[in-house]
């Protein structure tokens, strides 16, 4: 498994980049969780997909403070 980040959202990978013949897997927490929750499945998927598990914006390893609406969620992610 890997560490990256990509400008404020932190994340982990089964490897990256991604294979682009491959699907990818999102994994996403819930309140109050980070990226952790996911790295079971990170790292028992990762020989047959692309598996990423990222921290929220305000959770884990990423960057800035907790954001107050799920849109707001989506939209750092969608970013």
């Amino acid at each position: 498994m890997e560490k990256q980040k990509i400008d404020t959202i932190s994340f982990t990978a089964g490897t990256w980049p991604p294979d682009p013949d491959r699907v990818t897997l999102l994994f996403i927490h819930g309140s109050g969780a980070s990226s952790v929750l996911w790295d079971a499945q990170v790292r028992a998927l990762a020989d047959a997909f692309n598996t990423v598990a990222l921290d929220l914006p305000g959770h884990g390893a990423s960057d800035g403070p907790g954001l107050d609406t799920i849109a707001g969620y989506t939209a750092a992610v969608m970013a």
